[in-house]
């Protein structure tokens, strides 16, 4: 029941958002860098390898290097399977950049959507699979840094000599309504590069407007991340694994000549067979674990 709360060293969770060329790429590596503190780095990039063009960077004293894995197609649960690794394999920080392909990109939620059909009832093929991915970034053992895009606008305004000029300001991020919120601090950059906080659970930082930010503007944060009773973060999965005295009473398995097979995945099921074919298949359900995914399999492929 009940217990008396206590504040818990935590990992962050932050998105930045914003219109094209207002600095979330470069601001994400700032903070990852400012994170790390001596760990990895891992980034998902969905711009064309931009990401990449910044390796060896130094504008903070900290020469800028990271792992990167270029994503191509850019459905929710590839985002899924990647920052599930990223807490398998270590890293101190991951970097998504960006989420909203996620949403309406190739294979992203929006096109799954559209696949599945035009009636709003299709989105039940659409939300778990979204929902799956929030989940793996909120459960991470990695600091998560994300960036969004957001819709753009003209607006006219004045300035104080009556000089009438033309502004490029975001909008909402590209990604579903309410997703900002998952996130402990939102900050929103604008086109001149200076991001405001619109939302933040670090009083430290809340409501800051910061010009170009980068080691002072994440430096409070660091601190209120670590201001808590050290808590151990356990690995995504890490109860899916033998223990090492439950692996050593494993068999020894022999060398088979038979080919190894791929694990069948919900974007590979959907791709072959389409959303309405698999959730028939798995008695109106969206197949939700590796055991369902291979029984949809079987049937499908006997049809």
């Amino acid at each position: 029941m009940f217990r008396q709360a206590t504040r818990q060293a935590s990992k962050l969770r932050l998105t930045l958002d914003g219109p094209a060329g207002s600095g979330k790429t470069y601001t994400a590596l700032r903070f990852a860098h400012s994170l790390a503190n001596g760990g990895k780095i891992a980034y998902i990039d969905t711009e064309r390898g931009s990401a990449s063009k910044y390796v060896g960077e130094n504008p903070d004293g900290i020469k800028w290097d990271f792992d990167v894995l270029e994503l191509t197609q850019f459905s929710p649960e590839k985002y899924t399977e990647a920052i599930v690794a990223a807490g398998k394999m270590g890293y101190s920080v991951l970097v998504i950049d960006s989420l909203s392909h996620a949403w309406e990109g190739v294979g992203g939620a929006l096109d799954i959507k559209q696949k599945a059909g035009e009636s709003w009832s299709a989105w039940r093929h659409v939300t778990p699979i979204h929902n799956r991915m929030i989940d793996s970034i909120l459960a991470s053992p990695c600091h998560v840094i994300t960036t969004m895009r957001s819709r753009m606008e003209y607006v006219q305004e004045t300035d104080a000599r009556g000089k009438v000029t033309i502004r490029k300001v975001g909008l909402s991020p590209i990604q579903r309504p309410g997703m900002e919120y998952e996130f402990d601090i939102v900050c929103d950059i604008d086109w001149s590069h200076v991001m405001t906080v619109s939302k933040s659970r670090c009083s430290a930082v809340a409501d800051a407007t910061v010009e170009m930010p980068g080691p002072s503007f994440i430096a409070p944060v660091i601190e209120w991340l670590n201001d808590g009773a050290q808590g151990k973060v356990e690995p995504q999965f890490a109860k899916a694994q033998p223990k090492q005295a439950e692996q050593k009473q494993q068999p020894v398995q022999t060398q088979s000549s038979e080919p190894v097979q791929p694990e069948i995945t919900l974007d590979m099921l959907v791709e072959l067979y389409g959303a309405e074919k698999v959730m028939v298949a798995n008695e109106g359900k969206i197949p939700g674990n590796q055991v369902e995914l291979d029984n949809v399999f079987a049937k499908l492929a006997e049809v």
